[in-house]
């Protein structure tokens, strides 16, 4: 996770200088294998409290790892409040982490809490006017690694997602605009779903599809649409080789496969984009049977 040796003194550095990236993933490498001469349980409480949400996230997931790690934490009524306060977070992200933190020192140290659920969200209206519509494809190879990717500019800085749905370091599922014309990647991936039927595949996941409304966090460079403008997407789950992947990356951008674990919980990846994988793992599990998913 962080290229260095984790000793006390890289720990301080990593908390007083960054970068961000290493900030992020610190709570998870730390909780996983906690070194004796580190208050790692410390470092998550204050870290709980960070700005940049997948610090806080990963913080409150490290409870949980830590329950599980060392049968023990020290601060219960302070660990108890930071998760369940941390449930009506603004970001549904670390709402979920402090979820799933609860479940986990539930399960390995017996823990009461009074609250266990992410407070409601707001719902959507029953009538919405989406101002732009996209596709989005969760592309799997046959070692069940998804395909992301990201722009870059010519001077070396990340070039803004064009859907407006993250920030421009983040890593994206490959997608598209539905009311322009079509990459000729784009349109052979639209071509080949339409071929999957008569054909046998690997299993039930070419058949997901979904359709999510959500609302834009900032304008997106090119884009129709503005910053908090309704849009839809459309996703979709398809497997393939990876030599025989159809969706090439273009001009100036960066693309990787990477494993579900790392999607969902190291890489900084767009929060729509977990959601889309979200939706798969919840087709998953009503169509596929229990742990069919990812996750």
């Amino acid at each position: 996770m962080i290229d260095r040796e984790l000793t006390p003194e890289v720990i301080d550095d990593i908390l007083a200088l960054g970068p961000i990236d290493d900030l992020r993933v610190l709570p998870i490498a730390l909780s996983m294998d906690p070194p004796d001469d580190v208050d790692v349980e410390g470092i998550c409480r204050d870290l709980a409290f960070h700005k940049d949400a997948w610090v806080r996230g990963n913080a409150l997931i490290a409870f949980g790892h830590l329950a599980r790690v060392l049968r023990k934490l020290e601060k219960e009524g302070r660990i108890k409040q930071i998760l369940e306060a941390a449930l009506s977070d603004e970001e549904p992200m670390v709402c979920g982490k402090a979820a799933d933190a609860i479940s986990d020192i539930e399960t390995f140290l017996g823990w009461s809490f009074g609250n266990k659920e992410p407070a409601p969200r707001p719902r959507v209206p029953r009538d919405v006017s989406t101002a732009a519509c996209y596709r989005i494809y969760l592309i799997v190879d046959e070692e069940s690694n998804i395909l992301v990717e990201r722009g870059a500019s010519p001077s070396a800085d990340f070039a803004p997602d064009p859907r407006g749905l993250s920030l421009a370091q983040e890593w994206r599922l490959p997608g598209f605009s539905l009311t322009e014309p079509l990459s000729a990647s784009a349109q052979a991936l639209e071509d080949r779903w339409t071929m999957r039927q008569p054909k046998t595949w690997l299993n039930e996941s070419n058949r997901f599809e979904e359709v999510a409304l959500v609302r834009t966090n900032v304008p997106g460079k090119g884009a129709v649409h503005s910053g908090q403008d309704w849009i839809e997407l459309r996703c979709r789950a398809y497997y393939v080789d990876r030599a025989d992947n159809p969706y090439a990356a273009a001009e100036g951008v960066e693309q990787r496969w990477v494993t579900a674990q790392d999607f969902m919980g190291v890489l900084p990846v767009g929060a729509h984009d977990r959601y889309a994988l979200a939706l798969f793992n919840d087709y998953a599990g009503r169509e596929m049977g229990g742990g069919s998913g990812f996750i």
